[in-house]
């Protein structure tokens, strides 16, 4: 696991400044403590942090081939490795290490760029062929490692984060043509960030740039498959779900340091446990987190629960109010993004009492979008079957009565859905802000129509791609190329990389959201049970009262804190921000504020994602010398 920057000039008469290099590596020194290293040819220059899981002794970054006309910047996993290291020691290739990162190499040599193909793991790697003056850059098939880039003038600049492109530096502006989005969804879907200028390598994607040609090329070398598969008992499903769950967990346990489990008490992460458990001959490490002001939301007693059920040594993490206050700049600083996730909160503390145990983590993520595991899948195919017993006419008249003033806020929410297709009202398993209240809020008339565009046109094309499935599986589709990669994955990976520890996600292995994209979609979700066939095979190994509570997420007092000791604060992120004060109306920010204080309705979910944003823009538009 790495954190990685380069920079790529297009004119080969320009070469690398090797201090500024250094400069943009060490900013990710929290990504990688163990190590570091740089490599500069001429035009190009890569470097690397590394936190040593696999071969720690010989693991070098950047490595070379032979010959050393091949280059490579690595960040991630391939947990195929020793597999794949047989295969091509065995077709000639000569190892000087047991990394999995060299093995990369020897794969590119062997097959070309559609070496991809051959790998199973989590990645975001640039490779440097010297002989062809080439530059490649690949991201992993589901998102689960980050990468960034820009092209200021004749260069391409990319890193494991953004803050590493404002090193070099990359200007600081508001990309205002995404804010909407932002305000919307919570976060930015798609190759664009609210940082000007600054694009993400999307998932399944590589990159390709020459030199002595302007600009880059973008390739897919993979989409999520959905082509169910009637055929088949259930039984027969079962047993291959069980014996590929088997096998990746196994697998993900590569390295040769300490592992442990984030442990919820949900489903996907006591799955984890108790397939993990049944293959070690030891104690495995799990860790929750809870709350002292607010035993109620706290997740603690079902970990508890399930933890007792196998031999584990159990650590726990509280948190309150108070301390959220202090971290939160520091929390925005690693997420690099403002992304309104309340669980990014409880896992940058967990992840700090992780690393005192433990190098890498694992936990359930991806398990909800491949398996069809949130209820609001239900609900929208709820939507659906309502708009065709009522038909346009009635569906309109129900849409205008939910959306009465009197009526609760999560009903008038439901109104704006009501007489929308399902590509307009389900862009996401969450939504910050309705449209009515970012007008009622907005300054001058924002959002305008053109101010939403790039947040339709981008779930209008995934959409289209996914317009021959199911309902369920165009909704599952579009999670996975939008909420899985650019919400729940950027919080997994930033938030315990800034704690210097690696986590893996066992349910993200593409060869399991594959099978899983085969299901029929009475294997995922039957009689209103979400996550069927998981909830089946755990059957013996979890109690009834786990694999059927109801689900939590990664539940945050917000509520409560924003009316009690976080009401101060909020005020003061809220209302002395500039760039809240150039987009809305601070009378109307500090009605939101008080409603919210008074009880009147739960505004938590929109002052969350609002005070996201403004210190984002306090932490990045300072001196960089602030942020850090």
């Amino acid at each position: 696991m790495c954190g990685i920057a380069g920079i790529f000039h297009f004119d080969d008469h320009r070469a690398v400044d090797r201090e500024v290099l250094v400069r943009m590596t060490r900013t990710l020194v929290h990504r990688g403590p163990d190590d570091e290293g740089f490599f500069v040819d001429g035009p190009v220059g890569f470097g690397a942090r590394r936190l040593s899981i696999v071969d720690r002794a010989f693991g070098h970054q950047p490595l070379a081939n032979e010959d050393g006309t091949i280059w490579i910047a690595f960040n991630g996993e391939i947990y195929n490795h020793p597999d794949l290291r047989q295969l091509l020691l065995a077709r000639g290739h000569s190892y000087r290490t047991n990394c999995d990162t060299e093995t990369v190499v020897h794969a590119y040599e062997e097959y070309g760029e559609q070496m991809v193909e051959h790998l199973r793991g989590m990645f975001a790697f640039a490779l440097w062929d010297g002989k062809k003056r080439r530059l490649l850059i690949y991201r992993d098939r589901l998102g689960i490692k980050p990468l960034y880039y820009c092209i200021l003038g004749n260069t391409l600049i990319f890193a494991s984060e953004v803050k590493a492109l404002m090193d070099f530096g990359v200007p600081f502006a508001v990309e205002e043509q995404v804010l909407e989005c932002y305000l919307r969804l919570g976060y930015v879907p798609g190759e664009r960030t609210l940082f000007r200028q600054i694009f993400k390598l999307l998932p399944g994607h590589y990159l390709t740039a020459e030199i002595g040609q302007a600009g880059v090329h973008v390739h897919r070398y993979w989409s999520p498959p959905f082509e169910p598969v009637e055929k088949g008992a259930e039984t027969q499903y079962l047993k291959e779900f069980g014996d590929l769950l088997e096998e990746t967990v196994a697998q993900h346990r590569l390295g040769e340091v300490p592992q442990g489990i984030f442990l919820s008490g949900g489903v996907d992460s006591s799955s984890l446990l108790a397939v993990t458990a049944g293959q070690v001959n030891e104690a495995v490490l799990t860790f929750c987190v809870g709350y002292p002001e607010d035993p109620a939301t706290s997740e603690l007693r079902y970990a508890r629960r399930v933890a007792r059920l196998y031999p584990t040594r159990h650590f726990e993490y509280e948190l309150s109010g108070k301390n959220f206050a202090e971290f939160l700049p520091r929390l925005i600083f690693h997420m690099d993004e403002p992304i309104a996730e309340m669980a990014a909160i409880p896992l940058y503390c967990i992840a700090q009492l992780a690393r005192e145990h433990i190098t890498v983590v694992h936990s359930g993520e991806g398990a909800d979008e491949i398996l069809a595991g949130y209820p609001g899948y239900g609900r929208m195919q709820s939507i659906s079957r309502t708009q065709r017993l009522l038909g346009p006419y009635g569906t309109r008249l129900l849409a205008r009565g939910l959306s009465f003033p009197g009526l609760p806020h999560r009903l008038r929410r439901f109104a704006e859905w009501m007489d929308k297709p399902l590509p307009e009202r389900y862009q996401g398993v969450r939504r910050m802000m309705t449209h009515g209240l970012l007008r009622q809020i907005g300054r001058n008339g924002f959002p305008t129509r053109e101010d939403s565009q790039y947040r339709l046109e981008l779930f209008q094309k995934l959409y289209s791609r996914a317009q021959h499935c199911s309902e369920l599986n165009q909704m599952l589709a579009v999670d996975l190329q939008a909420w899985l990669p650019d919400d729940l994955l950027v919080k997994a990976d930033k938030m315990t990389m800034a704690a210097s520890i690696e986590l893996r996600v066992p349910f993200l292995d593409h060869k399991v959201v594959e099978f899983a994209g085969r299901l029929p979609c009475r294997l995922k979700v039957r009689n209103g049970q979400t996550k069927y066939l998981l909830k089946q095979l755990m059957k013996e190994r979890l109690p009834t009262k786990i694999l059927h509570a109801r689900k939590r997420g990664f539940p945050v007092p917000l509520r409560k804190w924003f009316r009690t000791n976080l009401y101060g604060a909020a005020r003061s992120w809220l209302l002395d921000s500039p760039l809240i004060g150039e987009f809305f109306v601070k009378g109307e920010i500090e009605k939101l504020l008080e409603v919210h204080h008074r009880g009147t309705a739960d505004l938590s979910t929109e002052i969350y994602g609002l005070v996201c944003l403004a210190v984002w823009h306090d932490v990045f538009s300072g001196p960089v010398n602030r942020r850090a």
